[in-house]
């Protein structure tokens, strides 16, 4: 067993490293949506891609306040109630972590569209590549930022901050009221919110991640392939060989059709590692809802959460990085801007 003040010093532990990651993911966030919006979203992608890091924002901003607000009441907790402040620091932690549920379905719905249209851009890229529009995008967009909203309004709608009266302190303050009505509620939206949606977007994120993969391996080795024989090529005689020129142009055909080179090929190196990194960090949401579904009288469940958001922070942060490292154009802007700035 973990003694309480142990159990102190781990969560102060989290929830100090996931404020630091928070603040870094706000600025990388921020800078992102700013060059997004520069660049300006003439497509479907481009505005997926804003999109999400507008939900990885509002999830990181209300990690950060969840965090800072059980930071507040770990010292409460510390100096016994002899320090305190006006608002009960652990009501308002069990509220954004509610609300921080809603911003991060979207950027896992999100994440999962992405990687579906960049697996059809790569097997089937004339049919698929000028039919995700900005319009359709936009819509596929509205209905996830529906889903999200409508399952996390009722869980919301039967709890609140209300002034009440605290023992600890012997007076009242703004503490949390939970509806006795939530958990019933809580328990309907569980099998869609928590159960089925989760384990759909971990299944079809992992069948993008391998069809990604799988692409940029057979790549891989058409370009290494290619550079070999480009290095046993004769030198070019005055002769002509029409079996050889239709051999060539079947073989630029081929490539054009079947292999990713250049921009392609950076947009899939970014869409797997996106696309991994969401599917990696969205484990542990899915093993910690399983292990509760099969025991619901589970002890420690604050940890089970802290060590969850963690991993969430770290999915909602890592775009800046894969963006400025995988896009030419993202890259430019950031480089150009920081130049002018300094």
């Amino acid at each position: 067993m973990i003694s309480f003040y142990d159990h102190l010093i781990t969560m102060g532990a989290i929830t100090l490293v996931r404020s630091l990651l928070c603040v870094f993911g706000i600025i990388g966030n921020v800078i992102t949506i700013k060059v997004f919006l520069d660049i300006g979203v003439k497509n479907g992608v481009t505005a997926s891609f804003l999109f999400l890091s507008c939900a990885d924002l509002a999830y990181l901003v209300s990690v950060l306040v969840h965090s800072v607000a059980y930071g507040l009441h770990l010292y409460e907790e510390q100096t016994s109630y002899r320090t305190w402040f006006a608002v009960k620091p652990f009501a308002v932690f069990v509220y954004f972590a509610n609300v921080a549920s809603c911003p991060y379905m979207v950027t896992v719905l999100t994440t999962m569209f992405l990687s579906v249209v960049r697996c059809l851009g790569v097997s089937q890229p004339l049919r698929f590549r000028s039919s995700i529009t900005r319009t359709n995008a936009l819509w596929v967009l509205f209905a996830f930022l529906v889903l999200a909203v409508g399952s996390s309004v009722p869980l919301l709608a039967f709890m609140g901050i209300v002034t009440q009266f605290d023992e600890r302190i012997n007076m009242s303050r703004p503490s949390l009221w939970v509806s006795p009505l939530r958990q019933w509620v809580k328990d309907v939206t569980f099998v869609v919110r928590d159960a089925i949606l989760p384990l759909v977007t971990e299944l079809v994120l992992s069948v993008c991640v391998v069809v990604m993969a799988t692409s940029l391996r057979s790549a891989s080795k058409f370009r290494s392939l290619h550079a070999s024989e480009s290095s046993n090529i004769p030198e070019q005689t005055s002769s002509y060989d029409p079996k050889n020129e239709t051999r060539s142009r079947s073989s630029r055909l081929k490539v054009g059709s079947t292999h990713l080179r250049g921009r392609d090929l950076q947009v899939v190196q970014q869409m797997l590692l996106l696309s991994a990194a969401c599917l990696i960090c969205h484990t542990p949401k899915i093993t910690y809802n399983c292990v509760k579904l099969f025991l619901p009288d589970i002890s420690d469940v604050l940890l089970a959460n802290g060590i969850r958001d963690f991993f969430q922070s770290i999915n909602c942060s890592v775009t800046f990085l894969i963006y400025n490292k995988f896009n030419s154009k993202f890259h430019k802007r950031v480089a150009f801007k920081a130049l002018v700035h300094t």
